[in-house]
């Protein structure tokens, strides 16, 4: 009973992105996973299933672990990552686990955030300074998208940053983060926009995450107001990239009164900003 009523607990209270669910006959609920700031760096995995089940874990697809040798419903375990080499930051893994009949389920694909570049592996590349100039290319392009007012639309492009963001222990992004951003409006009268905002970010099944923000902003002749926006990251892009869609309602609560939407289409990383 005290199993069946966390189960539903964490299904009422975290309907999304909360469990992992298999396509075998098993559930995986994830409840930690991440690796210790301090050394030796160890990974902490606990989860819990829906049968007792025999489980392992797959790290990197090369490394493979075994978390529980008898059949049970709740499993942890800590890896020493002492000696490990990775070629990334973020690192992948997924649960694997085995029914008393024998049938094996598998999670879906989660991923862990390192926290000390000495394990990520130093590879000789073809090209460092190609690869350079790709992440930066990348990380200072702006933002496409259009400006919705009552009877105009205008083409935009915008640049956020940012600034400070803060972890939680086991997610693949951050928990939330405060950004700057800059936006211009072509052909428009009030062309230059800045905004400061704080961001949340909830991880869901199927796409990368959901990120409902407010923020302030200027025109620096003025017009000062609030936007509220939300984004949806739909997939990876050169690993520590992520591509979204955002929809923003802005809104000047003094005179002279303006509302207009906007749509842009982007790419996010906290890759630069100051971590907490």
């Amino acid at each position: 009973m005290k199993r069946l009523f966390f189960i539903l607990s964490v299904i009422i209270l975290f309907p999304v992105g909360s469990f992992a669910q298999n396509g075998g006959n098993v559930e995986i609920f994830l409840i930690d996973a991440y690796v210790t700031p301090e050394a030796p760096h160890k990974f902490v995995l606990s989860f819990f299933t829906t049968d007792s089940v025999k489980s392992k874990v797959v790290i990197n697809n090369k490394y493979e672990f075994t978390v529980s040798e008898n059949f049970t419903e709740d499993h942890k375990t800590e890896i020493d990552f002492t000696g490990f080499g990775f070629d990334s930051a973020y690192v992948p893994f997924y649960i694997l686990v085995t029914d008393k009949s024998g049938a094996e389920s598998k999670s879906e694909d989660f991923e862990l955030i390192l926290p000390d570049k000495n394990l990520i592996q130093h590879r000789e590349v073809a090209s460092p300074f190609l690869q350079l100039c790709i992440g930066g290319v990348l990380f200072l392009m702006p933002s496409p998208g259009m400006s919705l007012h009552d009877e105009t639309s205008r083409f935009t492009v915008s640049k956020e940053i940012p600034v400070i963001t803060f972890y939680d222990e086991g997610y693949n992004y951050p928990s939330a983060y405060i950004s700057l951003e800059y936006t211009y409006e072509f052909k428009a009268e009030r062309k230059s926009y800045l905004r400061l905002g704080y961001n949340k970010i909830f991880p869901v099944n199927y796409i990368e995450y959901i990120s409902p923000a407010l923020k302030g902003y200027t025109d620096f002749k003025g017009n000062n107001g609030i936007s509220a926006e939300i984004s949806f990251g739909l997939f990876k892009f050169y690993k520590v990239y992520a591509v979204y869609f955002r929809y923003r309602y802005n809104y000047q609560p003094v005179e002279p009164f303006t509302k207009f939407h906007e749509i842009s289409i982007g790419l996010f990383s906290s890759f630069f900003s100051i971590n907490f």
